[in-house]
């Protein structure tokens, strides 16, 4: 296509933005001039924001290299190979729980360490590091610094790739700025690739006038291979749950036929909530379908039954709409803004004509009905921008006195720990050109000031997600959908746990939490006992946050204390400003608080760029 072409055609420049919209190969796009890079050596570091995602595209990834005519093989924890015999290249899927398995394999006292026994026995074969922000952030840093050869092994991987970028958001976004530019000084990156569908234009402007990107844009042509087939689109209203269920029942005998046939996925159903998605399951169940034909892709669930093989219908939620390739002629949908209506209309018809039927209000269907049936893609794009919100990405937050902070807090916090962990004067001086070369994103925004004991709070947070927490479960209504305990098991935030678990009267705080259901969210209050707590940022030791839920204390307040946590304290008006993204929780006195990145952003929306 037009915008791969030319993305082979630029491969020599060291940063592009690539647009493309959902189904338009940018995964290719990125990876297709790698190939030309594997009979010199060099190799690359993928970055997707989700594991679901990065999952998915190994598959990508294994079949345009084959489609090229080029061998690869898949690294196994012990470091072997697993493939193309004679392979030119080779792909890890590189996360937490793979270097668990290589320290089980091999051994190793650190994953430094672990990391260095599988490179060792790896050929000398062109890497490509598929992974998670997370995990990259540990890569990129003084953790994996202990071992020379990790270095020089890890420097012939000279281009990243990031794709689906539109989901950093904020705090997010800023961390994400600084990965690349710690890749770039670090790792020694000479090719940066942003992908994303659905980028604001705040955030293309960002990436432009600031960090020096070139922009490749997809634009629709009359000829060539398409891209987005036709949909028939229809809308609903009413009942969402009782809605889709007639619907997929009247499907029922065609779903089943073509389950057996492996082509993909008969019908896709994108709930906006875990709940909604439960309750579809346990409705569908109710009515006639077995279980085992119902794939799940959701939250509060093992990750062990997230499959699409062989499937009538998968039920999923946000974490099936982004990037993960399957083929189905049928979906059923539902979107509160016109980012998630884009990606989630973007699952259907990537191979094949199909059928769209999206749930929403009596107001936007009747905008959407007045297109008429001859109305294109392009005509329903606009309605739905002009019918629902768009997300906002945050990007003046990134650009702010409040990112810079931020951005100096991971970096700082980066340099203590290869301080530590004997990093030298090299990964110091690493450090400091990233510094450096963020000052250009930053130009003209001096970092926020704020107390030093606020600064110290976010330094010791400074991880990619900086969030409020997890926690185990073990779910007793799972076990009873699944008829197994090893399915149970899964990990949730913490917001989530207190707001929707029901747990056992008798909770031991030195054990899992064994939840008996999930069920509407209760009020979350949080108070601090510092005297000096005010307004604004507050950096309150442990033992100074008090939680209640519906007005009760909870043993499991234990899990918010563990960890030092920043907590801004807002007028209840700001909520207003606030997304569904950010935890909200009330305060005693009528105000309302915000943990760690949510508290700093809102700080920025109710101080702009003014520091406190």
């Amino acid at each position: 296509m037009a915008h791969q072409a030319e993305a082979i055609a630029r491969r020599a420049e060291p940063r592009l933005l690539i647009e493309a919209p959902t189904g338009g190969g940018k995964t290719w796009t990125g990876a297709l001039p790698l190939l030309e890079e594997v009979p010199r050596g060099e190799g690359a570091v993928f970055v997707y924001p989700t594991n679901a995602l990065a999952d998915d595209q190994i598959e990508s990834l294994v079949a345009m290299t084959r489609a090229s005519g080029r061998k690869i093989a898949a690294v196994r924890p012990d470091g072997s190979l697993d493939g193309d015999s004679g392979a030119d290249v080779m792909v890890w899927r590189l996360h937490s729980g793979e270097l668990d398995a290589a320290e089980s394999a091999l051994g190793g006292r650190t994953r430094g360490a672990t990391l260095g026994r599988v490179l060792e026995r790896l050929p000398a074969k062109p890497l490509w590091l598929v992974t998670n922000p997370d995990t990259a952030y540990l890569l990129m840093t003084a953790r994996f610094s202990n071992a020379a050869q990790h270095w020089s092994r890890l420097g012939l991987c000279r281009s990243l790739i990031m794709d689906e970028f539109h989901l950093y958001r904020g705090p997010t976004l800023v961390r994400a700025v600084v990965l690349i530019e710690l890749a770039v000084a670090i790792l020694g990156i000479w090719k940066v690739r942003v992908l994303s569908a659905t980028l604001s234009d705040g955030t293309r402007r960002m990436f432009e006038q600031r960090l020096g990107f070139g922009r490749i844009s997809a634009e629709p042509s009359a000829e060539g291979r398409v891209v987005q087939h036709e949909i028939r689109f229809e809308t609903q209203t009413g009942d969402a749950t009782s809605g889709m269920v007639e619907r997929t029942m009247s499907w029922l005998p065609s779903l089943r036929a073509e389950a057996c046939a492996p082509v993909g996925t008969p019908l896709v159903v994108l709930r906006q909530s875990v709940l909604a998605a439960t309750h579809l399951e346990d409705s569908l169940v109710e009515s006639g379908v077995d279980r085992d034909e119902i794939g799940v892709y959701r939250g509060l669930s093992s990750r062990a039954i997230r499959s699409m093989d062989g499937k009538a219908l998968v039920i999923g939620t946000s974490a099936l709409e982004v990037g993960v390739d399957f083929r189905t002629p049928r979906l059923i949908f539902e979107a509160t803004t016109s980012t998630a209506f884009a990606q989630r209309l973007g699952r259907v018809a990537r191979h094949e004509p199909g059928l769209a039927l999206f749930f929403t209000d009596p107001r936007v269907a009747s905008l959407v009905e007045r297109l008429g049936s001859n109305a294109s893609r392009l005509d329903l794009d606009r309605a739905i921008r002009d019918a629902l919100p768009s997300d906002d990405d945050l990007a003046a937050f990134a650009l702010s006195p409040w990112g810079n902070l931020l951005a100096g807090a991971v970096l700082d916090s980066l340099l203590a720990r290869g301080r530590a962990l004997g990093g030298g004067a090299k990964f110091e001086g690493s450090i400091e050109a990233a510094r450096a070369r963020l000052a250009g994103l930053f130009s003209g925004a001096e970092a926020a000031k704020v107390d030093s004991k606020i600064l110290e709070q976010f330094k010791k947070n400074a991880c990619f997600r900086n969030a409020h927490g997890s926690v185990e479960v073990f779910d007793v209504r799972e076990k009873e959908r699944r008829g197994s305990a090893d399915l149970a098991s899964f990990d949730v935030d913490l917001p989530t746990f207190f707001r929707r678990a029901n747990w056992a009267a008798d909770a031991d705080t030195n054990a899992r939490p064994v939840v008996l259901a999930w069920t509407k969210p209760k009020k979350l209050h949080l108070a601090l006992t510092s005297r000096t707590a005010g307004l604004g940022l507050n950096a309150p030791r442990p033992e100074q946050i008090e939680l209640r839920i519906d007005g009760a204390a909870t043993a499991w307040e234990v899990l918010l204390t563990q960890q030092p946590h920043v907590v801004g304290l807002f007028p209840k008006e700001l909520r207003a400003q606030l997304s569904w993204r950010e935890v909200i929780f009330e305060s005693a006195d009528g105000r309302i608080a915000l943990l760690d990145d949510d508290a700093l952003v809102g700080q920025f929306l109710s101080k702009g760029t003014k520091p406190s």
